[in-house]
C-alpha cells in the first residue's frame, strides 16, 4: 500500500495550526486506501503553537520540537528524517 508523509513546518502558528492539521485529517480520510503520516514540526515557536501541537496529538502520528528557529528549511530537513512514506508533501499555515 503506498503511504504519502505529510510534512507541516510551523512558525508563531497558534491561530492557524489547529484548524490545518483538522483540515488535514478530514482531507486524508477521503483518499482511502492510500495512508498517510502527518509529521508536524514545531520550528521554535515563540508562542502557544507548542501546547496546541500537543493538545490535538490525536490529529498528528509525529511531532518535532525543534529548540530554536531553523528556518523552513531546517524544519523541512528534520521532518524528511523521521518521514516513512512512499512520498512526501510539505503543507503549510
Amino acid at each position: 500500500m503506498t503511504t504519502v508523509s505529510i510534512i507541516i513546518p510551523v512558525y508563531n502558528e497558534k491561530k492557524t495550526i489547529v484548524p490545518l492539521l483538522q483540515k488535514v485529517n478530514e482531507s486524508v480520510r477521503l483518499l482511502s486506501p492510500i495512508e498517510f503520516e502527518v509529521i508536524v514540526v514545531n520550528d521554535g515557536s515563540t508562542d502557544s503553537t507548542a501546547r496546541l501541537i500537543e493538545q490535538h496529538s490525536d490529529l498528528w502520528n509525529v511531532a518535532i520540537d525543534m529548540p530554536h528557529n531553523c528556518g523552513k528549511g531546517g524544519a523541512v530537513l528534520a521532518a524528511l528524517k523521521r518521514a516513512n512514506g512512499d512520498f512526501c508533501t510539505i503543507s503549510g499555515c
